[in-house]
């Protein structure tokens, strides 16, 4: 049978770029270039010789491997009903001989058992930043996580974050750093340098196959500036290293099955150190998720059609004292509701999930990590996540 990720490493982007669309690329300083299949210009479109599988548009942000290629080029629809079509169009271009099984490996579900639910193969990987980005990005996240760690014991950073309730260990394995001066990466979106910001680093890391031991492929990094930072440049409370995936989800790792071990509990939470604290207190219960704040939703239908089907979903943003920002957090609420049930509507009754319930905090509470830092605050959040996924 077709090994899908074969495919995707054997062919020759700009051959098959050249072939599928009949542009002939243009070498230039490390890359080839041309139109973007998707948005069109002159040179937007490029092949870099360091990742000569995936192709890129410095405009729309399109980021294509070979099999994402096909479904543009073909008017293939990116679903999963057909995705085989792309493989074997794919194929065919690469001169492979059919293959009738060749979609086995990507359509059979786990048997169910007691205990675990059939999850969703791969169908359509995710968007993932160009490997330059990502290797720049790393460094500069190693360079905060370094500063963070090298005087752990006495910086105010370090303190900060131990004030929140987090413990050293999960201090480290969320990888979170610290950056405590701003500079240009060798790096640039659109031929401007990307700044590594002064702030927290805050990364999304997630499993792009089944196969892949840990969450090791670096989607985005999220910084938070401190307060003195902000005021100076004017800067929101959050912003990202430009070039990163825009939508990837921080803990995806635990909505995608390792191993034949799955969570199936997941909640869905507003910001990553609510996430954070959720898991370090109650992983037990439930896992947590989130897109890092309730206005990126994005295409949450793409992100939860490509994990597991748990057996129950919540949702729990935070709470707010301004009302009008409160109506539009209610209101991302029942959106990301009505797209995780979109996504969850599959043609077979025994594969179908409970709908996703919406739940909130006590008014008293603003957030999760809120609760954390209060004398009995892990006895609160047990209670409650317990209170969510055992009723009836």
């Amino acid at each position: 049978m077709y090994d899908v990720r074969t495919l995707n490493e054997q062919a020759n982007m700009k051959e098959l770029y050249e072939k599928i669309f009949g542009n002939e690329l243009k070498y230039r300083s490390h890359q080839w270039e041309g139109p973007c299949p998707v948005c069109g210009g002159n040179d937007r479109f490029y092949i870099a010789d360091k990742e000569p599988h995936a192709g890129n548009c410095r405009q729309c942000g399109l980021h294509a491997n070979p099999i994402r290629l096909v479904q543009i080029g073909y008017n293939i629809p990116s679903d999963p009903q057909h995705f085989r079509q792309a493989v074997d169009k794919l194929a065919s271009l690469l001169n492979y001989p059919p293959d009738a099984d060749s979609y086995q490996r990507y359509t059979t579900r786990r048997e169910m058992t007691a205990v675990q639910k059939p999850v969703r193969m791969i169908q359509t990987m995710p968007n993932v930043p160009p490997e330059e980005w990502r290797r720049e990005a790393l460094k500069a996240l190693m360079i905060a996580r370094d500063y963070l760690w090298r005087n752990s014991g006495d910086n105010r950073e370090m303190e900060y974050l131990l004030s929140r309730g987090f413990t050293g260990k999960t201090i480290h394995d969320y990888c979170i750093g610290y950056n405590p001066k701003r500079y240009s990466m060798d790096y640039s979106v659109g031929g401007e340098q990307v700044t590594a910001h002064t702030g927290y680093y805050i990364p999304s890391f997630m499993r792009i196959y089944d196969e892949d031991i840990k969450a090791s492929t670096l989607m985005r990094i999220k910084v938070r500036p401190p307060d003195y930072v902000r005021e100076h440049y004017g800067l929101p409370k959050y912003i990202f290293i430009k070039g990163g995936e825009p939508v990837s989800l921080f803990c995806a790792q635990y909505a995608r099955p390792i191993n034949g071990r799955e969570y199936p509990n997941i909640i869905y939470v507003e910001g990553e150190f609510d996430a954070m604290t959720i898991n370090q207190v109650a992983g037990d219960i439930c896992r947590a998720v989130t897109f890092g704040s309730h206005d990126y939703i994005g295409e949450a239908e793409q992100w939860q059609s490509w994990y597991r089907i748990p057996d129950r979903t919540v949702i729990c943003f935070d709470n707010d004292s301004d009302p009008m920002i409160m109506k539009a957090v209610r209101k991302d609420e029942e959106k990301l509701q009505q797209k995780i049930i979109k996504a969850q509507s599959l043609d077979d009754e025994q594969y179908r999930a409970e709908p996703p319930v919406i739940r909130h905090l006590p008014e008293e509470y603003h957030d999760w990590n809120d609760i954390l830092k209060l004398p009995n605050g892990t006895e609160i959040i047990r209670n409650k996540l317990s209170e969510w996924f055992t009723e009836g």
